[in-house]
């Protein structure tokens, strides 16, 4: 298989790999298979987390007889209502402890002709004070509370099932169990609480809350679905459940919007949710998108999971994947919830081609489409890297498939084998790569290698990646793939960032000169002396259908020659002329080839 010079060690995560390696750059031309009409997106927002509950109770509703009433910073009440404004159609609005009420809770009361309004939470949530606001004003006040966050989610799922019948599946009468203490995955699930009438029940992780215990006998539960992976609700917990009689599922994934995009999938094809709308809120601060299950559950949009400031690449491959079927977009929260940028990387996602549609953007050989994580072990991890088309499984070498930590350390896989099917189905287009968990180095400020150091872990893991020439396509051997590389989250890191300059946008293409300009998210001139000595690790990757070799440059890959500063320290100019090429290399057909772009280890220095 063809072999780098510079796949020595791994690529460095400098080009942005939640972006996939830029592999679309704004220059592009556009593909020739159809795209989704355009998609359209709604932001619902307030000055702050009073005036978005507002805004989406004022959205769904023209009127609302009852409405919930929740303690502004703690979610865990207003997502455990979600199953009584279901019941009641009303929907969830904020306050604080103590009165005053917040004017645009009062106002979107007013504006829905609310008679009742009914209170989440004892009175160290919300305070005797509060009620008499509300009865000041003339609404009917109720209670729902009790000594603990398990106590009220009891007794609201109690009280809504003497006002609607418990929502049933195929399994019978239906409960959501959801953990106490973190409320990512409930919030994910408030549509589908309140849309399917399903009782929302939280416990600890290690064993099952004994009000949650009593709740699924009063309620008669048959099956309960269970919100996240092992740790979030343990497997002691599931056991319990199950020996009351009780059928378990598990919605789950590796990370949290993993465990989102399965509880949008489940509503897909257990209530008849489609895709049309998807919601997306800020995974890791609940307040905007904490009274969002009424407008969820009453238009049937599943709510995904991102950064703030960066669309999470498992959230983004997800809206990809199902592009043909997005047609609007509904974001919880102004921008310091969820980003322009964040709206802007979405919306480009859910209008991207059809990934059953020619790629007429890549390269004919097989393309890194995304990496995942199959399973953690103790002391290893096993990703799957999946590419655009089916791969051989000759020639596989553990040393093509690195993982990246924040902090420059590099890990080459151990196994690598073609997936063929035994973990999901028929799935030749996926190579199965084991890590071990621990680094086998460790560089802890820029390139510094401090030996009898702790070594990075699986946890500061940012990106993985496959160099080129790793994988061959099963029907023509002589298609070898481009370097790619993806960031993935193996905990709270953003993925694709590291210590170093990442790469995020490459720009200015000059055919005159043979130049264009690599940006990255931090200063890189410091490091021009290092850069320029390996130009080459600068690239271009075109469009092409012939066999990328080292001396064939031009045909996948266009190398830097020099590497100079500019004005501006965080962009770098990289000539691409060269002795092979000429003065005019750079043209403007050329330029319009660009896929896409990355920077390769070793461009700083030691890193």
């Amino acid at each position: 298989m063809a072999q780098s010079t510079w796949r020595a060690r791994r690529y460095v995560a400098a080009f942005m790999a939640a972006l996939m390696a830029l592999s679309m750059l704004a220059l592009a031309p556009s593909s020739s298979a159809e795209t989704p009409d355009n998609v359209t997106v709604k932001r619902l927002a307030g000055p702050d987390r009073e005036g978005t509950a507002r805004a989406i109770a004022e959205d769904v509703f023209d009127e609302a007889a009852d409405a919930l009433i929740a303690r502004r910073d703690l979610e865990f009440d207003a997502l455990a209502g979600s199953v009584l404004a279901g019941c009641v159609a009303g929907p969830v609005l904020l306050a604080q402890p103590e009165p005053p009420v917040h004017p645009d809770t009062m106002a979107a009361l007013d504006a829905l002709d609310t008679e009742t309004v009914h209170l989440l939470g004892q009175e160290a949530a919300l305070s005797p004070g509060v009620a008499n606001a509300f009865a000041g004003a003339g609404y009917e006040v109720n209670r729902f509370g009790g000594e603990f966050r398990e106590d009220t989610a009891q007794e609201i799922s109690e009280a809504a099932a003497g006002i609607c019948d418990v929502g049933e599946t195929d399994e019978g009468r239906t409960a959501i169990i959801a953990r106490r203490d973190v409320s990512a995955d409930a919030l994910s699930a408030a549509g589908i609480a309140y849309a399917g009438g399903f009782p929302v029940l939280l416990t600890a992780p290690q064993a099952l809350a004994p009000q949650a215990d009593e709740a699924l006998d009063n309620l008669d539960i048959d099956h309960a679905l269970i919100l996240g992976g092992e740790v979030a609700i343990s497997p002691a917990t599931q056991a319990a459940i199950e020996a009351k009689g009780i059928s378990t599922e598990r919605l789950a994934g590796f990370a949290r919007e993993d465990t989102a995009i399965a509880i949008a999938d489940w509503a897909v094809e257990n209530l008849g949710w489609d895709r049309s709308e998807i919601g997306l809120a800020r995974r890791d601060v609940p307040f905007d998108a904490m009274t969002a299950g009424p407008y969820a559950g009453e238009n049937q949009t599943p709510v995904l999971l991102t950064f703030s400031n960066q669309l999470h690449p498992n959230t983004e491959a997800y809206l990809e994947e199902h592009a043909g079927e997005i047609t609007h977009l509904v974001i919880f929260g102004g921008p310091n919830a969820v980003s322009a940028a964040v709206e802007s990387a979405a919306k480009a996602a859910a209008e991207s081609v059809d990934e059953d549609a020619p790629l007429a953007t890549f390269t004919a050989a097989p393309e890194l489409r995304r990496v995942f994580v199959q399973q953690v072990f103790p002391t290893t991890v096993r990703l799957g890297f999946e590419f655009d088309q089916p791969v051989s499984s000759i020639g596989l070498d553990p040393d093509d498939f690195y993982i990246n930590a924040w902090d420059g350390s590099w890990q080459s896989a151990t196994q690598v084998i073609r997936d063929d099917g035994a973990l999901d189905g028929s799935r030749n287009d996926v190579v199965r790569a084991v890590f071990p968990r621990t680094y086998s180095d460790h560089l802890t400020h820029k390139g510094n290698v401090v030996t009898g150091s702790s070594p990075a872990v699986w946890e500061d893991t940012t990106t993985a990646s496959v160099v080129a020439g790793a994988v061959q396509a099963l029907n023509d051997p002589t298609l070898e793939n481009p370097e790619g590389s993806f960031g993935i989250q193996a905990v709270n890191l953003a993925p694709g960032v590291t210590q170093w300059p990442d790469l995020v946008q490459v720009t200015n293409f000059n055919t005159t000169n043979n130049t264009a300009d690599f940006v990255f998210n931090a200063p890189a001139a410091p490091y021009q002396a290092n850069a320029n000595t390996n130009a080459g690790a600068f690239r271009l990757v075109l469009v092409g259908d012939t066999v990328r070799t080292e001396q064939e440059l031009g045909q996948y890959e266009v190398r830097g020659t020099a590497v100079a500063t500019t004005p501006d320290p965080n962009v770098l100019r990289v000539t691409f002329a060269d002795p092979n090429h000429g003065p005019d290399f750079l043209t403007t057909a050329l330029v319009n080839a660009v896929r896409r772009a990355h920077v390769m280890d070793g461009v700083w220095g030691d890193n």
